[in-house]
């Protein structure tokens, strides 16, 4: 992009560049970028292959990492090693990245190139990754290498290389101009640190508030988890319990009606009305509470999950008229 970009300036603006000095830095540019690739490739497999062998993740946080990551509160731990990683390499590019940029505009006018204000985009990538002061520290260095650029060729340290266009003569030597340059860009970067900060600050707020609210509800669920394993404990003993009384009851009950039974056939026809009508009574509810505790049975079979059931074809039609 760079090298398009000056190409197409070259052909369309009226200026000069120092084109052999740009391609250099623009070389090494790439080779660092390849470098970069590079090592995140190796970075991922060495992870990959952790995670085969089933060896854990290193979920240390050294102090700088601790400084580069967005702060959060110290009861939410949400960073880990793979985060402090990213963090560290993130803002060792940012720093790069803005070292070759100030060479680029050093061989392409120095203070002269507009361009300068460009720097703004690392700063807003630093406050999207980055913590805060992280953010105003790559602001500051940005302010320093433009300083240290116009310091260079204004005390002859440094060549200046003109863009030959809008600039005066010489004009790179007048500290006023020159002066409220820096001090422009600077307000842009500091202003522009403000403003992504603080709107990367909100938004992470409310996904450190989302974060929170999963935490909160994946211990619930372990909660609830526990207590429908508990639940279901109780339901099978309670299945387990009618089961048992079940089949206490249904031999003794069923015997209880077949000696009722039988006493009502060989009773004498001179048996009183009264007697009669008792045991056939009782002889009723011996039989009623037998179908009760089969009933009974069925179910606790049913909530055991041992009970069968059989397929069969069914009326519709006439399930519907009743």
């Amino acid at each position: 992009g760079s090298l398009f970009f000056i190409e197409v300036a070259r052909r369309v603006l009226p200026i000069q560049v120092a084109l052999p000095q740009l391609l250099v830095a623009l070389a090494l540019l790439a080779s660092y970028n390849l470098g970069a690739e590079l090592l995140l490739v190796r970075l991922r497999k060495a992870a990959e292959e952790r995670e085969a062998r089933g060896e854990p993740a290193d979920e240390s946080v050294g102090p700088v990492a601790r400084f580069l990551l967005p702060k959060t509160p110290p009861d939410l731990q949400v960073y880990g090693g793979r985060a402090a990683q990213a963090a560290v390499l993130a803002s060792a590019q940012i720093v790069e990245d803005l070292f070759f940029r100030t060479a680029l505009l050093h061989f392409s006018g120095g203070v002269e190139n507009p361009l300068w204000d460009f720097l703004i985009f690392h700063v807003i990538v630093a406050s999207i990754l980055l913590s805060g002061p992280a953010t105003y520290g790559v602001a500051t260095l940005g302010v320093l290498l433009m300083g240290a650029v116009v310091f260079g060729e204004y005390s002859g340290i440094l060549r200046h290389y003109p863009l030959h266009a809008y600039w005066q003569l010489d004009g790179y030597l007048n500290p006023h101009i020159v002066g409220a340059r820096v001090f422009l860009t600077g307000i842009t970067l500091f202003v522009g640190a403000y403003l992504a900060s603080s709107i990367a600050g909100r938004l992470r707020r409310r996904e450190l508030d989302v974060v929170v609210l999963a935490r909160h509800l994946e211990h619930k669920n372990l909660h609830l988890e526990e207590a429908l394993e508990e639940l279901a404990a109780a339901e099978h003993a309670k299945s387990q319990y009618m089961r048992k009384v079940a089949h206490e009851l249904r031999v003794p009950l069923g015997t209880i009606k077949t000696a009722l039974s039988v006493a009502l056939r060989v009773a004498p026809e001179s048996m009183p009305q009264q007697p009669r009508e008792l045991i056939e009574r009782a002889e009723r509810r011996a039989g009623d509470m037998a179908e009760m505790v089969r009933e009974l049975l069925s179910l606790s079979l049913v909530r055991g999950a041992e009970a069968h059931s059989e397929a069969v074809p069914v009326d519709l039609w006439a399930i519907a008229q009743e």
